[in-house]
C-alpha cells in the first residue's frame, strides 16, 4: 500500500466548543483502528489535521470527514505520497482557550500547546510542516 499525507483545513461548527472532547474522541479512536496518524491543531474554532496512512484509507477517512456536520468549510491543502511516516504519534495542539475542553481528550492523545516550536518538535520533515508551522503562529502562543 501507498503511505499518503493528507492535510486540510476547517471550522468546527460548535460555536462554543462544548462537544470538542467528544469530537476529538470519536476522531481519534476511528483513526487509531484504521490505523492512520494525526496531528489536529485547534485555534478559535479553526482546525488544521494531518492525516497519514494507507492510501485509500486516508482517503476514505476524509470523505467521511467531509460529511460530518461538526466541520464546516474543509479544503483540501496536501494531499501527498510518502516514503515514511512524518508522524510519531496522534497529537493534538490547541491554544489556551480550549484547554479546559480539550484536558478531556482521551489518555492516548498526546496534548500540547500550540506553538511552532511544539509542532515542529513532532513532524519529521513533511511537505506539511510548514503550513502547521504557520497556523501555529497565527493561533498559538509565540
Amino acid at each position: 500500500m501507498q503511505l499518503t499525507q493528507l492535510l486540510y483545513v476547517s471550522s468546527y461548527s460548535d460555536e462554543y466548543g462544548f462537544d470538542l472532547p467528544n469530537f476529538i474522541e470519536t476522531l481519534v479512536l476511528a483513526n487509531d483502528e484504521l490505523d492512520v496518524r494525526g496531528m489536529m491543531l485547534f485555534a478559535n474554532g479553526n482546525i488544521m489535521q494531518l492525516l497519514e496512512g494507507d492510501y485509500p484509507v486516508v482517503t476514505d477517512v476524509f470523505e467521511k470527514l467531509r460529511y460530518d456536520a461538526k466541520q464546516i468549510g474543509i479544503i483540501e491543502l496536501i494531499k501527498k505520497p510518502l516514503e515514511n511516516h512524518c508522524l510519531s504519534e496522534t497529537s493534538i495542539g490547541y491554544s489556551a482557550h480550549e484547554l479546559r475542553l480539550i484536558s478531556k481528550s482521551p489518555d492516548n492523545i498526546s496534548l500540547f500547546n500550540l506553538h511552532p516550536a511544539e509542532v515542529e518538535k513532532r513532524i519529521f520533515k513533511s511537505p506539511a510542516k510548514v503550513l502547521m508551522m504557520h497556523f501555529a503562529s497565527d493561533y498559538g502562543s509565540v
